[in-house]
């Protein structure tokens, strides 16, 4: 059985504490594509692929600036992912040329325990490659589109009858495990782009990866109430404020004037999710950087469509 992930920290989209962050680059038009990767940062941060608008009920136009639910998810488009397809061998590799992970395009539809997971990814041979591994949890996530519920993968579905019938909700496995329990591995279920955790015993989907691994979490304290991971160069308020509903998190992030910066927003939900430390528990972060923080949810700019 997969349960949904009782996140000890900061990730889940439907709560009501705030961490704020800024790019490299300042967002400054509704809509408008800004690439914040540098050539420093090693792990950029894909965008979410989220372009439609939301407010607390429906779907509206995109807000302009000082507008009611301005610096939503849907409002930037950054670093987009960049994908290219290659056909070698007779199989499909799909290339991600944001992150520089490359992925198994059509993954093999038997269902693994955690263990044989890992085995069947290190033993894989494809396409001229055996460099192949069981993706890390916030690599899957790099893949995952949150403005299409009908394909929330970049990646062709796994076992495409059971997800049009609807039955049960397709999870695929993710190396990281649970510190404790640690019978519990983390799993991406693709039904909703939520994140689970599964007993390593049970049977679930692999999609394999090959490149460099993602790694997040090099920080530099900016001394300014600021702290700026040197992986990702997204640059954070170290310290939370109050708990405040989403509406009124946007708007605090809006005006904001932090370090000498006036370009806060809220986080997407793949750039939240870099903050989690997945060896750490209560909170799952790193709390020399972040002190204060709560085991407690985080609001992102991440509508869930």
């Amino acid at each position: 059985m997969v349960e949904k992930e009782n996140y000890p920290a900061i990730i889940l989209v439907m709560a009501a504490i705030f961490i704020v962050i800024v790019s490299v680059t300042s967002p400054t038009m509704a809509n408008e594509y800004i690439n914040s990767n540098a050539p420093d940062n090693s792990a950029t941060v894909p965008d979410t692929g989220q372009r439609y608008c939301y407010d607390t009920h429906k779907r509206i136009p995109c807000p302009k600036p000082g507008e009611p639910f301005y610096g939503q998810d849907g409002n930037y488009s950054i670093n987009a992912q960049q994908y290219e397809l290659i056909n070698q061998e007779g199989n499909e590799i799909l290339t991600d040329h944001t992150s520089g992970l490359s992925w198994q395009r059509i993954p093999d539809t038997e269902q693994r325990t955690w263990s044989e997971a890992i085995d069947y990814a290190n033993d894989l041979q494809f396409s001229g490659y055996t460099d192949w591994r069981l993706p890390e949890k916030q690599e899957l996530q790099s893949i995952l589109t949150y403005g299409n519920t009908q394909q929330p993968l970049s990646l062709p579905r796994i076992n495409q009858k059971v997800g049009e019938a609807k039955k049960d909700n397709i999870c695929a496995w993710t190396l990281t495990t649970r510190i404790f329990p640690s019978l519990y591995a983390k799993v991406i279920c693709l039904g909703d782009n939520q994140g689970g955790i599964s007993d390593k015993y049970q049977d679930n989907y692999v999609y394999v990866v090959r490149g460099p691994s993602l790694t997040y979490g090099k920080y530099k304290d900016n001394g300014n109430g600021t702290v700026t991971d040197l992986m990702t160069g997204l640059m954070w308020q170290a310290m939370e404020v109050r708990s405040e509903k989403w509406e009124q998190a946007l708007a605090y992030c809006n005006r904001m004037d932090l370090g000498g910066y006036t370009d806060w927003r809220l986080p997407t939900i793949k750039e939240l999710s870099t903050l989690v430390d997945e060896s750490r528990i209560n909170p799952s972060i790193n709390t020399t950087f972040f002190p204060a923080t709560r085991s407690a949810a985080y609001w992102s700019s991440t509508t869930f469509a």
